[in-house]
């Protein structure tokens, strides 16, 4: 669940994208995602 999107996601990430999740959080990744940035 993200309450910025309400609604669930599911997500396939690798390793270092998991350890991006932990560091900026799922609502700075998503947003990086969102605007096609990198997120690493």
């Amino acid at each position: 669940w993200v309450p910025s999107e309400q609604r669930y996601v599911t997500l396939r990430v690798s390793a270092r994208g998991l350890r991006t999740i932990d560091k900026i959080g799922i609502e700075a990744a998503i947003e990086r995602i969102n605007n096609n940035e990198n997120i690493n």
